[in-house]
């Protein structure tokens, strides 16, 4: 999704509408690439309202929501902070959204395969993490 599209001027009116209700929003993706994977449109989309803004990514096999904090992915994509300092979740977000903008999803999927013992690999890291959490 471009930052002019149709759908980004959809999602500004309702978020607008939101902030004026004194509502909070949660967007739900359908995996990493669901909504855009264009830092100059997240940031647009998100930069005014991100205190209301819940982000879940519906992702992986098995399917998990991966709970992603808005305000630190807007901080990471303006330099304020590095992606190490995020929680896993966000991590992995910035992660994915960073490797979708340059690959194809099904491409992407085709080429990780790294061993899930790799400690260096922080997509592995972050999916073993959130598997063994979900499971308690």
């Amino acid at each position: 999704m471009s930052a002019n599209s149709e759908p980004a001027r959809w999602f500004k009116e309702n978020l607008d509408e939101a902030q004026r209700d004194g509502r909070n929003v949660i967007v739900v993706m359908n995996g990493f690439d669901g909504l855009t994977t264009d830092v100059i449109a997240f940031v647009k989309l998100f930069q005014e309202h991100a205190e209301r803004v819940r982000l879940r990514v519906f992702a992986d096999e098995p399917r998990f929501f991966y709970e992603v904090d808005v305000q630190g992915v807007l901080d990471v994509f303006n330099g304020e902070i590095e992606p190490e300092q995020l929680d896993d979740s966000t991590f992995l977000f910035v992660d994915m959204f960073r490797q979708l903008g340059a690959l194809e999803h099904s491409r992407y999927q085709e080429e990780h395969r790294c061993p899930e013992s790799l400690p260096e690999c922080h997509i592995c890291t972050a999916k073993r993490l959130f598997r063994s959490l979900s499971l308690s």
